[in-house]
Order: C-alpha cells, then sequence, then structure tokens
C-alpha cells in the first residue's frame, strides 16, 4: 500500500465526519468551530512521526517504480474533490493533524508503507482511530453532543479500519468496547485464510 492510498482513506473518512458535522451544525458555525479548534491547538505541537509509536515508520521506505509522486498527488486531489466541500472546509479537511503529519514528513507519497508481510497497516489503522477520538474531543462544542459524535466518528473510522485491514487480509473484528466511550484496538496479528 502506498501513502498516498493510505492518506486518501484518511481524507475521505474525515471528509465524510465534516460533512456529518456541516449538516449538524451548518456551514458558518462548523467554520467557526473549526477555527476555534485550531487556535486551540496552536498551544500543542501538531502530531509528528518522529515520536517513538511511529519508529516503525521509516523515510527509506522503498517507492513505487510504476507510479509517479505526481499521481500520488492527483489521487489526493481526486479524493477531496469527491467530497464537494467548499473551499475553506476543504482547508480545514487538509489541516487535519494526522494527515498533515504524514504530509509533512519525508516520507514519498508513492512510497510502499505497508505490504502483507509487515503489520504496519494494523499500527497505522489503529493510531488513526485514536487520533480521530482525540480531534473530536477537543472540539469546542457543548460536551453533551461529544458522545454523539464519538459514537458517528467510531463508526466511520471503524470502517476505515477494517478495509485497511481486509484489503491484507488480516482479520478486523478484534476491536473490544469498554463502556467508557473507549475504544481498544489491539494488534491483530490474526491472518485471514483464504
Amino acid at each position: 500500500m502506498q501513502l498516498a492510498d493510505f492518506l486518501s482513506s484518511i481524507l475521505s473518512t474525515h471528509g465524510k465526519i465534516i460533512k456529518h458535522l456541516e449538516h449538524d451544525f451548518g456551514e458558518q458555525t462548523l467554520l467557526k468551530i473549526l477555527e476555534n479548534l485550531v487556535m486551540a491547538l496552536t498551544n500543542r505541537p501538531p502530531p509528528s512521526l518522529e515520536t517513538k509509536q511511529f519508529t516503525f515508520l521509516a523515510p527509506s521506505f522503498p517507492t513505487n517504480p510504476y507510479s509517479s509522486p505526481r499521481f500520488a498527488i492527483e489521487k489526493l486531489k481526486s479524493t477531496v474533490a469527491e467530497l464537494h466541500l467548499s473551499n475553506t472546509l476543504e482547508f480545514y479537511l487538509l489541516s487535519y493533524p494526522f494527515y498533515r503529519a504524514f504530509i509533512e514528513s519525508p516520507i514519498a507519497l508513492n512510497a510502499n508503507i505497508a505490504n502483507k508481510n509487515t503489520n504496519n497497516i494494523d499500527k497505522l489503522a489503529s493510531y488513526a482511530l485514536l487520533f480521530a477520538k482525540d480531534w473530536i474531543i477537543k472540539l469546542p462544542i457543548s460536551q453533551n453532543k461529544i458522545p454523539e459524535l464519538l459514537k458517528l466518528s467510531e463508526t466511520y473510522w471503524l470502517r476505515f479500519r477494517w478495509h485497511m485491514l481486509r484489503q491484507f487480509k488480516i482479520n478486523p473484528l478484534v476491536i473490544i468496547y469498554s463502556n467508557t466511550n473507549t475504544i481498544t484496538v489491539p494488534s491483530s496479528s490474526h491472518q485471514l485464510k483464504r
């Protein structure tokens, strides 16, 4: 799997959540919410792939010789266009910290970040869920609305994770829910047999 494929799925999933928020709050209110979120996060460093949890990622991943970086960029642009967001909401979509961490990393968009011989995709998909939950929790909205949005977000991101793992024939049904509205996503080393 190339980095561009993974990021395309990230954008698509996060874009669906933004569309849902736009439907719930209206575009103008959502823009204010997102602006306030960005201002609240400016005091915190953005996620970095250079932290210890991402040591399995290497800037020296082999690039796919049959795929150019231009094709990878076009794939990301196409994913964003399919969401039919306003220009301002597209800006906030592309500002999503988990996505930005990869875009700003030295890993090439056409780098092969996962294959059937690694468990990178399981780790990446699991981190995507955790970052998505953190993003929802930090939204500057009524705390009464957060549980509903967490449930919605979990639905989209669990589908994302399922799709990512199924591409590598990894059993995605190892998700455990606790009673505290948290997700625990254990590493799944169970390969599906076909």
